[in-house]
């Protein structure tokens, strides 16, 4: 199985930065971590509240059964107001220490990819998601997030 765990994607969402003169304030992509905090929820993992990382945009975690996925939503500038936003959404299971050395091989990242994958297409605001095998959005993107070798 291969898992291509950052997305790119177009959300027809408003511009939520604050800004302050020609500085941005808070960065935007607050109320898209909200929507995705709602679809891992929806899911059946335990989201925190997003949290701003000011130009990375916004982080949250989920967690279930003891594992934990880190995700970043990225709102990046857009061209025009009125056009739909572009999105980043990096994703990163972040083991324990004792998860690590015993390499339990339960991992809850395919999982958590493949149904928030399922919410995202369902989603009308979402289009054109593709999935990424590197962080750098280099290579080959895919349709979906877990695919065969």
């Amino acid at each position: 199985m291969k898992i291509c765990p950052h997305a790119e994607f177009r959300a027809d969402v408003p511009d939520d930065a604050v800004e302050d003169g020609d500085n941005i304030v808070v960065f935007p992509g607050r109320g898209l971590a909200e929507i995705i905090a709602g679809m891992l929820t929806r899911l059946d993992y335990q989201v925190s509240p997003p949290d701003h990382a000011h130009e990375h945009g916004w982080a949250l975690d989920a967690r279930r059964h003891g594992r934990r996925v880190w995700l970043q939503v990225t709102q990046l500038p857009g061209k025009r107001k009125s056009s739909p936003a572009e999105v980043i959404l990096m994703t990163k299971e972040l083991p324990t220490l004792f998860q690590r050395l015993f390499r339990r091989k339960e991992s809850i990242h395919a999982e958590l990819l493949g149904g928030l994958h399922q919410e995202m297409r369902a989603e009308p605001r979402f289009q054109h998601i593709r999935w990424w095998p590197d962080h750098h959005f280099k290579g080959v993107s895919a349709e979906q997030p877990v695919c065969p070798d």
